[in-house]
Order: structure tokens, then sequence, then C-alpha cells
């Protein structure tokens, strides 16, 4: 007998256009799109770009949660991030930088806390992924 589990997160996305996406995440909505030279109008962010918006965010989140654990007074926090493909093969690169000095074992620290981010560890170990097509008949 196979075991409900909740979902984290559900999120639906409606293309009835050539390559804008409205995306609703429970009340709110958000709209991607291609960019021109993959048949989009850049209306909104690319589905890369969205991904890591939420890197960046899950990011910037856990490291305040873990510096307030730790009672350090970082300021503001800043994440740049950039995926690049290289033939088959992917990378993203991520720069954090806060307002406050810190020490070499606070930048450690704060190095492995981002390692700890619910959307680092999803990307890292991998996804299973399951797809369903479900035609107009229902079918």
């Amino acid at each position: 007998m196979a075991i409900y589990r909740p979902p984290v997160a559900r999120a639906q996305a409606t293309l009835s256009g050539a390559r804008a996406t409205t995306v609703n995440v429970g009340s709110h909505t958000l709209f991607t799109d291609e960019t021109p030279p993959l048949g989009g109008a850049a209306t909104g962010p690319s589905p890369e770009e969205t991904l890591l918006a939420a890197l960046g965010a899950c990011t910037a989140m856990t490291l305040r949660r873990f510096s307030e654990r730790k009672q350090w007074a970082i300021g503001t926090i800043h994440v740049d991030l950039e995926l690049t493909r290289d033939g088959d093969g992917e990378q993203i690169d991520r720069q954090v930088r806060v307002a406050a000095p810190l020490s070499p074992a606070q930048s450690q620290w704060l190095a492995e806390a981002a390692e700890e981010s619910s959307i680092t560890r999803t990307l890292k170990r991998g996804v299973l992924i399951r797809t369903r097509i479900v035609g107009g008949s229902g079918g």
C-alpha cells in the first residue's frame, strides 16, 4: 500500500499563447516567458531565471535564519546566481555577499549553511519527475 505524502509545494502553469506562461502558486500569480531567440517576448523571467530566483530566495532566507540563531547581525544578503551549460553539463555559480564584515570562520560557516537550503539540497540530490499527459477527453 502506498503511503500518502502531502505535497511540499504545488503550482499550475498555463501556456495559451506563444511562450508567455501564467503560473499560479497558492494565492500568487507569476509570469514567465522565453527570450526572443527562443520565440518569446521576454515579458517575464525565463524558466531558468525563475529557477535561479527560487534558489537565490531560498539561500537568502536560509542564511538569515541560520545567522539569527548565531545572533550575527549580517545585514542585507545579496545572492548572485549564474547558470551555465557546457555540452551536456550544467553548473550554477552562487556568490553571496552580506553587508557586515565577516571573519573567515563566519564566511565558512555561512557557506556551509547555504548548502543546507532546501532548494540547494533538492537540486544537488536530483528529483524524480513523473509526467502524465491528459488529453481533452480526460484520458
